[in-house]
C-alpha cells in the first residue's frame, strides 16, 4: 500500500511545479505533479476536500482580519492583550487604524510587512480609487470605517443570498428586496452593482450546494408551513 501524502508534503509539491517548470527541470516537475495527483486522489477516494486544514487556516484567518474592522471596541483582539498594547504602544486612534489597513494590504495583495508599509498610502489610495471611486485622499480613520462599513454589507448581502438561494424565489424579486433593505446603508448604495453580483453569485452557489437535497429541503419546508398554519403564499390558512 503505497504512503500517504501529507497537506504539507502536497501543498510544497504545489508551491515547487511552477517552479521546476518554468527552469525546465521536467524530472522535478514531473515529481513534484506526481505528488500532487497522488493527494488529490487520496482525498477524493477518502471523500474529502484537498487541503482542508489548510483552507480552515486561510478562513481563520480571514474571521480575524475582518474582527479588527467589525468589532469597533476591542477589534477582536483579547481586552487584557488590547490593553497591554496600549500602555507600551500609547497609539492613537489614525496610528491604530493605520495597523488595522496595513494588515488588510498585506492579506488583499500578498504583500509583506516592510512593503506594505513603505508603499502605504500609495496602496490605499489605489485601493479606493478602485473599490469607491474616491478620488481625495482618505485618512486611516476615513479609510477603516470604509472597509469596516463593507465588511458589514458584504456579511449581510451574503446571509440574504443564502436565504434567497434556499427559498427559491425568483432573483428579480430578491434583488429588489435586497435593494429595499439596503435603502438607507451608504456602503450598498456606492457600489449596488458589486453587491448585486455578488449576491446572485452566492445564490447561485447556495442552490447548486443544496440541488442534490432539494426535494428534501422542499419538503421539510412545506411541513413547517403546514405545521406553523401557512400556505405556500405565506399567508395564514
Amino acid at each position: 500500500m503505497p504512503a500517504l501524502v501529507t497537506e504539507e508534503e502536497a501543498l510544497t509539491a504545489m508551491q515547487a511545479l511552477p517552479l521546476f517548470a518554468g527552469k525546465g527541470d521536467t524530472e522535478r516537475a514531473d515529481k513534484m505533479k506526481s505528488i500532487y495527483d497522488d493527494y488529490r486522489r487520496q482525498q477524493k477516494a477518502a471523500g474529502k476536500q484537498p487541503f482542508e486544514n489548510y483552507r480552515k487556516k486561510l478562513e481563520q484567518k480571514e474571521l480575524e482580519l475582518r474582527s479588527r474592522f467589525l468589532d469597533r471596541e476591542t477589534h477582536g483582539i483579547p481586552r487584557d492583550r488590547l490593553e497591554q498594547a496600549n500602555r507600551i504602544a500609547g497609539l492613537d486612534d489614525e496610528s491604530k487604524y493605520s495597523v488595522f489597513n496595513n494588515q488588510l494590504f498585506r492579506h488583499l495583495y500578498g504583500l509583506d510587512r516592510e512593503t506594505a508599509e513603505r508603499n502605504h498610502a500609495e496602496i490605499m489610495a489605489a485601493h479606493a480609487k478602485k473599490a469607491w471611486g474616491e478620488e481625495k485622499p482618505l485618512t486611516d480613520t476615513e479609510f477603516y470605517d470604509r472597509i469596516g462599513r463593507d465588511f458589514e454589507t458584504d456579511g449581510a448581502v451574503r446571509r440574504r443570498a443564502i436565504e434567497a438561494g434556499l427559498s427559491g424565489g425568483r432573483n428579480i424579486d430578491e434583488l429588489a428586496k435586497l435593494a429595499e433593505e439596503n435603502a438607507e446603508n451608504p456602503a450598498y448604495k456606492a457600489r449596488p452593482r458589486h453587491w448585486q453580483d455578488q449576491f446572485l453569485t452566492t445564490v447561485a452557489e447556495t442552490r447548486a450546494a443544496v440541488a442534490p437535497y432539494s426535494p428534501t429541503v422542499h419538503g421539510v419546508v412545506s411541513q413547517l408551513k403546514q405545521k406553523s398554519g401557512l400556505n405556500q403564499s405565506g399567508a395564514t390558512a
